[in-house]
């Protein structure tokens, strides 16, 4: 079960070669978000927000993972589309087992213009093993996390 106060939040830049950049113009290639870093992370779930979409703007984003940030392959059944008819809604595609370090979001766009808002990712931790303390004063100063978040 996901621990909400243990996620962390990742902004992701839907264009690798644009980091500041949300909007995506009509295209008919691919583009590439940002890699995700999961190394020590049990789930991912990516949320897409998407902005203003022209009349008859349709496209996808679909997850492709890596083992060394260089080689991508699609993962199986993340893909989802969307149409003009989907414009200032959010889209989220979810992991429930990460198995290979890199992540990314590839972006197809097609006949009009398609404006990504936001492009975050959820990462849940894989459990760590607790260190036992051996006296009552280090119980009393043992840090706890509340939250481990980076927007």
């Amino acid at each position: 079960m996901m621990n909400f106060n243990e996620l962390q939040i990742v902004t992701v830049a839907p264009d690798s070669t644009a980091a500041t950049t949300r909007t995506l113009a009509a295209g008919t290639t691919a583009v590439n978000s940002a890699t995700v870093d999961a190394i020590s992370d049990f789930s991912a779930n990516f949320v897409i927000g998407l902005g203003a979409i022209t009349a008859t703007g349709t496209g996808s984003f679909k997850l492709q993972r890596s083992d060394d940030g260089t080689t991508w392959a699609d993962i199986t059944g993340a893909v989802q589309a969307y149409t003009d008819a989907d414009a200032n809604k959010n889209i989220v595609i979810c992991i429930s087992e990460v198995v290979n370090r890199y992540l990314r979001v590839v972006t197809t766009r097609a006949t009009a213009n398609s404006a990504v808002g936001a492009m975050f990712c959820f990462l849940e931790p894989r459990s760590v093993p607790v260190t036992q303390v051996t006296t009552g004063i280090q119980n009393a100063y043992q840090p706890i996390v509340i939250s481990r978040s980076s927007i």
